[in-house]
This record gives C-alpha cells, structure tokens and sequence, in this order.
C-alpha cells in the first residue's frame, strides 16, 4: 500500500524514537510505544496504517527516509519500500520479529477521579528544563498542599540542594503531593500540555495541535493524598 506520511507523524517517530527505537504498529491510527522505566505514550495520526508493522530501529528507519527530499512509503507484508519523487533511488526496508519483552499495553492506565490538573505553557516547560540544566538536576517536583501547586527542579540524592520553583495555576481541592519524575522520562513533542497528576503517575495531554498524550510513572517515594483538607 502506498502511503505519504504527514509532517505531524514524522514529529511523533522522531519523538518515539527517542523513547523507544522498537516500534510495533497494529492497523489503525493509533501509534503506540513504552519506556522499562515507566513510560507509556500514545498518538492517534492522519495516516491509517493496514498491516502490522515492527520497526526494531526506528531511528535507523527514518534516517534512511530522511536519505530523500520527499519520502513516498510503500508498505509491504515483510518491508517497507521507500522512494524520492523524482523516481530514481529507493531503499527497502525489512520488518523484524515481535519482540514480547516490549509488548505495550492495550489500555493505558485509568485516571482516578481524585487528580490535580493545570496547564503547562511550552515556555514554562522549557524554563524548567533550562533551569534544571542549569543546576544540575535530574528530577523535577509537583508539590501541593492542597492550596497551591509548584513545579520544581530535584534532586533525590541531595533533596535539600539549590532549587527552581515555579507555580502554576490550578486548584487542588485539598489534594496535596509531592510527585518526583525523572527528567530522562519526560520525553514531549515540543508544545503546550494538559498534566494532570494522580496517586501513581502524571499525564501529559498535548494540547498544541496533536492527539497525543504520555503516562509517566513518578517515583516510589512520591506522594499523594487525596484527603487533605484546604484551610
């Protein structure tokens, strides 16, 4: 089958590679990758996929697809052949076999009814990315107290080292937390997000033009406490 890929998905692989070079797509829209670590994210594309395809690097993939000005793919049942609009070169591509260590889950986690939701600007992610950088953290922190809600560079192995704190507007009901996420887990295509924190993870819901949203685990000496009472 003949397929163009829009710019949009090139967006989603390229951010999928980075958190997983092996790919399993199921016919459909939706594309579909985890991280050992914890990590599970999700895109529904333009593009209907009619075949399952298994990409054991993904990042080699669209590398050679990146070899031409305009990609045409065509889709095989054992690879995937690629070729320029001018009709002269073309490269083909082989499927590997199903690996069941990196099967992914069907159903991404439920969201619990007791959550803390806000809004996360582009630019504010990046000024938290920057600032951890900058100080040299690893982590970062949610931390409500039923009140008010901060994001904040971390360090678990030296909790009370230099920090960046920044609010963020939103209204936790009472329900306080201090939530602890791995930088090196939050992979995001570049724009704005929906999170939405709950007792074992935090959400990251693209609301910059994508159908696409990441489940990251926090860490096990996260907190959370559904009961808190605001003063």
């Amino acid at each position: 089958m003949h397929m163009n890929l829009s710019s949009e998905t090139f967006t989603v692989l390229k951010n999928f590679g980075s958190i997983n070079r092996y790919l399993l797509i199921e016919p459909g829209r939706t594309l579909q990758t985890s991280m050992a670590a914890g990590v599970l994210a999700r895109a529904v594309v333009k593009e209907y996929f009619p075949s399952q395809i298994i990409i054991h690097d993904l990042n080699q993939f669209l590398s050679v697809a990146g070899l031409f000005r305009e990609p045409h793919f065509w889709f095989d049942a054992g690879f995937v052949r690629i070729t320029g609009t001018d009709g002269g070169a073309e490269a083909f591509y082989l499927y590997g076999p199903r690996l069941i260590t990196h099967s992914v889950p069907s159903i991404p986690p439920a969201t619990p009814k007791r959550v803390i939701e806000f809004d996360l600007p582009e630019d504010k992610w990046s000024e938290i990315q920057k600032a951890a950088t900058v100080l040299g953290k690893k982590e970062v922190r949610i931390v409500s107290d039923g009140e008010v809600v901060h994001i904040q560079t971390y360090d678990l192995k030296n909790p009370s080292a230099n920090t960046y704190i920044m609010p963020v507007q939103a209204q936790p009901d009472g329900v306080s937390c201090e939530h602890t996420l791995s930088l090196a887990s939050i992979n995001l295509v570049k724009g704005s997000y929906r999170v939405t924190v709950s007792a074992h993870f935090t959400t990251f819901t693209n609301i910059s033009g994508y159908d696409l949203k990441y489940w990251v685990a926090c860490d096990h000496t996260s907190t959370f406490n559904s009961r808190a009472t605001a003063a």
